[in-house]
């Protein structure tokens, strides 16, 4: 299963919790087909990327060429998906991120499938009013916002500072979910806009800064943004010599003559879902069983803590029926072509494909939950530059690290406004019982404080 036990990992700095990810092999027989993987394997290799990071932009360049196709549960629901997929892909340099991007995104689209429907569907646009004018002039466009050298823009999208035009987390869970998005424009106060913004979102990084600077940031928010994210981190791997990529390119010509690109794959699922009414997808009645028993599995009981239960996350079930949509059209043309056929795709999706998307999930829900470790490792990081600014004291005991907040009556207001709190927010703050500590280990950290007589003066009041 994806939860991890914490207390199992060794976790000291961000080197160890890229290792602990790197550790978690892509689970490739449980995911995709022999047929695709090796087709893959000869593709990626031609254009000096990794063939794990390929699979993750295909999908979610697919995503956004299902427009406003839906998949259901259940064929009388009237809760139904829409197919769009947000996605970050993190690694050390090296791993072919950009030829990623480039190969299995932006070209197929850009110089390809935009000049034959004479449509912009590939944007990089960062800011929210240009994004907002793509939506406005492009009607009935899932947009593919791919952004390659990402650490900027997601460390703009996670901040909290507010900065007017910038796409914020707020925004990108809208994007999401697809909600209504309509501003007041001119004078007049006139009103323009969409009654539904959608887009699949793609963005690839490097995993260092990401896990240092944004990853904590967008986790402590507790806005729903990390929940709707596919993050995948792939470990510096092998690379391929030159031999290998002209045995490649030979074995592509010779074996995968009919798939020498992603031109003609992407154009006909384009084509096939934008010509007419959205389709809409069902399960088969295996998949449907598959699909009820894992999310009612993962459910909690009443009785069990749920605080850290993210197998039973609502966006962790829409994400399983997203890939299954995407995963079932992609390898459905990708065979297609393979195998020298063109059959239409069948709207029951199998069981099978039900299976790759529940295990890719799983997988990612395993990379989620290492990762968050990057915002618990940085509070204990931040602690020596809080004290030597007067705002707490570093205490060892045994092998914990605690630091003791400064108390209230002591602080230096100059310092706080630093960090944007009042005195008044510090005090109820400092006063403000933590949930996610037990009453022995409360007792435990009141046993070693430093000033404990002070502290226990202050928290129970001046004697009278």
């Amino acid at each position: 299963m994806a939860e991890i036990d914490q207390e199992l990992l060794t976790v000291n700095n961000l080197d160890d919790i890229e290792r602990e990810l790197g550790a978690n092999p892509f689970p490739w027989t449980d995911v995709c087909t022999e047929e695709i993987m090796q087709w893959l394997d000869c593709y990626s290799i031609c254009h000096r990327t990794a063939k794990e990071v390929l699979l993750m932009v295909m999908m979610t360049t697919t995503s956004s060429l299902l427009g406003n196709s839906t998949i259901r549960v259940y064929d009388n629901d009237p809760f139904e998906e829409k197919a769009n997929l947000h996605t970050i892909v993190i690694g050390p340099s090296g791993i072919g991120k950009s030829p990623a991007a480039r190969h299995g995104c932006r070209l197929p689209l850009t110089e390809h499938l935009e000049t034959k429907v004479n449509k912009i569907m590939w944007t990089d646009e960062p800011t929210e009013n240009g994004l907002f004018n793509f939506f406005v002039s492009n009607d009935n466009v899932v947009p593919m916002l791919c952004i390659d050298e990402a650490t900027e823009f997601l460390r703009r999208t996670v901040s909290q500072k507010g900065r007017k035009g910038l796409l914020e987390m707020s925004r990108m869970c809208k994007l999401y979910d697809g909600d209504s998005w309509f501003m007041l424009k001119g004078t007049k106060g006139k009103r323009s806009g969409v009654s539904e913004a959608r887009c699949s979102f793609l963005a690839l990084c490097t995993a260092k800064e990401f896990l240092e600077s944004i990853w904590p940031v967008a986790i402590a928010a507790k806005n729903g943004f990390p929940d709707r994210i596919l993050l995948y981190y792939k470990f510096e791997s092998h690379r391929a010599t030159l031999s290998d990529v002209g045995e490649k390119l030979n074995k592509l010509r010779q074996e995968y003559g009919s798939l020498q690109n992603l031109n003609g794959v992407f154009e006909d699922i384009y084509t096939r879902h934008n010509s007419g009414s959205s389709i809409k997808y069902t399960l088969s009645n295996e998949a449907k069983e598959i699909y009820i028993k894992h999310v009612d599995e993962a459910i909690p009981s009443q009785e069990s803590n749920t605080r850290n239960s993210s197998s039973c996350n609502h966006k962790v079930q829409r994400n399983i029926l997203k890939v299954a949509l995407n995963l079932h059209v992609l390898y459905n043309r990708i065979t297609n072509v393979l195998d020298g056929q063109s059959n239409q795709i069948p709207v029951r999706i199998s069981v099978h494909t039900m299976n790759n998307a529940i295990a890719l999930i799983e997988f990612l829900k395993r990379m989620r939950a290492i990762s968050e470790l990057a915002h618990t490792s940085q509070s204990p990081r931040s602690f020596p530059s809080l004290s030597n600014e007067s705002l707490g004291a570093v205490v060892r005991v045994r092998r914990g690290v605690f630091f003791y907040k400064a108390f209230p009556q002591e602080i230096n207001e100059t310092t706080l406004a630093k960090y944007r709190i009042s005195p008044e927010e510090y005090r109820q703050c400092y006063f403000s019982d933590d949930s996610h500590i037990t009453d022995d280990q409360k007792l435990y950290m009141e046993t070693h404080h430093p000033r404990a007589e002070e502290y226990q003066l202050l928290q129970n009041g001046p004697a009278e």
